[in-house]
């Protein structure tokens, strides 16, 4: 796989930004003043909190607000190099939590390299005008034959030899230091016990005898000095750290410090924002559910709050049924999950138990277009009284009685009576009521007769089953009644 071009990890770096800055979750800060290891703050934030602290271009401005309260260098969840399948990854990459680094707040120096170069400087050397001869009054040397009268005994290698062997007809005889010769003009030949040169042996090697050589002077090397530049060479920085973590100074600032030091440190968490949902409310019962906290929840305790009374409940479950609830009611439960001690935030809800029906409900007075009622308050509290008639009419009450106007007359009504708390309706009480019929019109006697009399008259408006006629003479009274054909 071929290398990134820098841009290209800028892009990433950037495409990870976004995505973080889409995803972050609302953080809450805890800072801890017990001095731990880097190791050992993580652990305390992983099973406590959610991490140690991340610091990121969204929150930059909370971590500097929280550094203004701190005294002294504090850990947070960055260090060079995490593992990863075994293989190392690349230093400073990511925080503890896994997210990118993307924001970097250095201190001046930091973080320091393991090595840095000297710089070049000028310095004075000897250049030689005959490559041959490095130094003045000494020959270099590739192989020596060493050899007898008779022939050729052996061969040594001189490559790296500084002094030379004085030799006889015999064989060597003893070794003479040459570190210090500058002039080699007293040396005759080989037959003398004297080598005056070595460019010549090789053409021994062949014979019974050594050739007989003319002296030769050795070339001396010129030497001028000129300037040059001395190699670069690095150098170890004694402050370095291997695999180093991050502390942030008092001012937000980071600075490199050894893992295994003792320090105070910053964790993290998410915001906890859950919902507790009520299900089966009745006027003295309702059935709470929520949702888990994160991480390492011991318990969960429960707030119920009516008016300025406080009651209080502990729980390991996700669900809590309250009971002996006064009816039309209003109640406050906060859950408070708890993890090491700490109460995260809290889930929230309100609501109100169904309020009583109504008790004794009568009917006072009817007339032709209206109904009467009137009934008892129930236990408990309400809002006001709601009356749904069978006509479609709802009228509101705020008192225990209520006239139903703009009915027909005989007509057969059910009037229902609601008490109400915050929207929430009682169970109806309900009775059913006919108003007075109308008045006939124009009434009107026709054939009468010595044993009777014939009535027309014309129908009233609204409902009716029948008619009644009353006919009163002295004191004799006769009924007649009549369909309504």
């Amino acid at each position: 796989m071929g290398k990134r071009s820098l841009q290209d990890k800028v892009l990433i770096l950037l495409s990870w930004g976004l995505v973080l800055m889409c995803s972050a979750a609302e953080q809450d800060y805890f800072p801890h003043s017990n001095t731990s290891t880097w190791d050992e703050a993580r652990t305390h934030c992983q099973v406590c909190f959610k991490e140690l602290v991340t610091v990121t271009p969204q929150n930059i401005q909370n971590i500097q607000n929280l550094s203004q309260n701190l005294t002294s260098d504090y850990w947070v969840g960055l260090r060079k190099y995490f593992y990863c399948t075994g293989n190392r990854s690349i230093s400073w990459s990511r925080w503890a939590n896994g997210d990118p680094l993307i924001f970097q707040n250095w201190y001046p120096g930091s973080p320091r390299f393991k090595s840095f170069p000297n710089s070049y400087c000028c310095s004075c050397s000897c250049s030689c005008t005959n490559p041959a001869m490095t130094t003045p009054g000494k020959t270099s040397f590739t192989t020596f034959t060493s050899f007898t009268t008779s022939g050729v005994r052996n061969t040594t290698d001189m490559s790296s030899f500084t002094d030379i062997t004085n030799f006889t007809t015999s064989g060597v005889r003893n070794t003479t230091d040459m570190s210090s010769f500058t002039d080699m003009s007293s040396f005759t030949d080989i037959t003398n016990q004297t080598v005056t040169d070595f460019n010549r042996l090789s053409d021994a090697t062949t014979q019974n005898t050594p050739p007989a050589t003319t002296p030769r002077m050795p070339v001396e090397a010129e030497c001028v000095q000129s300037p040059t530049l001395s190699p670069l060479v690095s150098e170890t920085d004694v402050n370095y750290i291997e695999d180093s973590c991050v502390a942030m100074l008092s001012f937000g600032a980071w600075v490199e410090k050894k893992c295994s030091e003792l320090l105070p440190y910053v964790c993290y968490d998410d915001r906890f924002l859950g919902q507790v949902n009520v299900t089966n409310k009745t006027t003295e019962s309702a059935f709470l559910t929520w949702q888990p906290g994160p991480g390492n929840i011991s318990h969960y305790r429960i707030e119920v709050k009516v008016d300025n009374n406080l009651t209080q409940f502990t729980t390991y479950n996700l669900t809590h049924d309250l009971v002996n609830l006064t009816a039309g009611t209003g109640y406050s439960v906060q859950v408070f999950p708890v993890k090491c001690g700490r109460e995260l935030n809290p889930q929230k809800v309100t609501f109100y138990t169904e309020p009583n029906k109504v008790e004794n409900l009568l009917v006072i007075n009817v007339t032709k277009t209206s109904v009467s009622l009137m009934w008892d308050k129930p236990v408990g509290n309400l809002d006001f009284y709601l009356i749904k008639v069978q006509d479609g009419q709802q009228i509101r009450s705020d008192t225990q009685s209520k006239e139903v106007n703009s009915l027909i007359p005989g007509n057969l009504y059910t009037f229902t009576v609601h008490s109400v708390v915050n929207d929430t309706l009682s169970e109806g009480y309900n009775t059913s009521k006919y108003t007075k019929p109308g008045k006939v019109l124009e009434l009107k006697a026709c054939e009468n007769n010595l044993n009777s009399v014939l009535l027309r008259w014309k129908q009233p408006d609204g409902g009716f089953t029948g008619f009644v006629g009353k006919a009163t003479y002295g004191n004799k009274c006769t009924v007649a009644s009549a369909s309504s054909k």
